[in-house]
């Protein structure tokens, strides 16, 4: 499930995996911890199911609405 999670995460634009980290800031902020060269890291295992679960579809939205259309 946490793989899968990953690779999806993996699918997300600049624009997208900043929105997804302002989510999970609201989520879970003690999760984040920053790293060197402006960069941080998302402990995911410190989520609980019910966060868990909110940032997946949270993130599966954004995939969706960042595909490209196809008419």
């Amino acid at each position: 499930m946490k793989y899968e999670f990953i690779d999806k995460v993996k699918k997300l634009s600049n624009e997208g995996l900043t929105q997804m980290v302002q989510q999970v800031h609201q989520l879970l902020p003690r999760s984040i911890s920053d790293m060197e060269h402006d960069k941080i890291q998302i402990k995911i295992d410190d989520f609980d199911k019910e966060a868990f679960s909110k940032l997946t579809q949270f993130v599966e939205e954004l995939i969706i609405n960042e595909a490209p259309s196809k008419r």
